[in-house]
């Protein structure tokens, strides 16, 4: 099990030096996913101010957004590529240089494959925003069949318990807040709780299940013409 904070990135080793960073003009992240967490991509939480405008560097690998809290709009040049809000997942098309232009104060995931295999659709995983209440029973088996890469908490709070041989008693305990992610290995046995009612993830996959009810992944695709396009799927 990999736990990542904003601790993680004051240790210089633990940054992932192929992932480059969302904007020209913003080095702060919340936290960092290194390439060890899953399937060769890296990952990073950035916070944005709303009303400004910040430009994606142009990349020739596959990629995907995520709003976790506010809103913004993709843009390339002068078209609208799409429009997100909190729970939205957004892949663009390789190659293409964005600019993010924010409503109001957001929250934006990053994930990036470190390699060009274009063909392979789930090179950079897959993303999913799920919400879960207190007592609800067998989220790590769902997480398993689904072949979970990793998850960020993004509002509210859970408990994480995992085996650990190395704690007297066998097990290791910790409390994941808002702005912390967890990466198991492949069919390491875990259990995970919501602790406050509508706590939400951010979860990144492989995609090899359904998800559960309550599950809620809106994939924003881009669209040929230039007006609103919020497309839920």
């Amino acid at each position: 099990m990999q736990v990542f904070t904003s601790s993680t990135l004051r240790t210089r080793s633990a940054l992932p030096c192929e992932i480059t960073p969302i904007t020209t003009n913003l080095s702060r992240r919340i936290c960092v996913i290194p390439a060890t967490a899953g399937l060769g991509h890296v990952s990073e939480t950035v916070p944005v101010q709303g009303s400004t405008r910040y430009r994606i560097p142009q990349l020739e690998r596959p990629q995907w957004l995520a709003c976790m809290q506010g809103g913004v709009r993709v843009l390339d040049g002068g078209l609208e590529l799409a429009v997100l809000t909190s729970g939205d997942v957004f892949v663009p098309e390789p190659g293409r240089s964005l600019v993010l232009h924010t409503v109001v104060d957001s929250v934006i995931g990053r994930t990036i494959a470190l390699k060009r295999r274009i063909a392979e659709e789930d090179v950079s995983g897959r993303g999913e925003f799920l919400a879960i209440e207190p007592g609800e029973p067998n989220w790590a088996q769902h997480f398993d069949a689904v072949g979970l890469c990793w998850a960020a908490c993004h509002h509210g709070a859970l408990s994480l318990q995992w085996r650990d041989p190395t704690m007297p008693d066998g097990l290791a305990t910790i409390l994941l807040q808002a702005g912390m992610s967890f990466a198991p290995a492949p069919g390491e046995e875990y259990c995970i709780d919501a602790l406050l009612p509508g706590t939400g993830l951010l979860c990144c996959h492989r995609g090899s299940a359904a998800s559960p009810a309550r599950a809620r992944a809106r994939q924003v695709r881009p669209m040929s013409a230039p007006q609103l396009m919020h497309a839920v799927a």
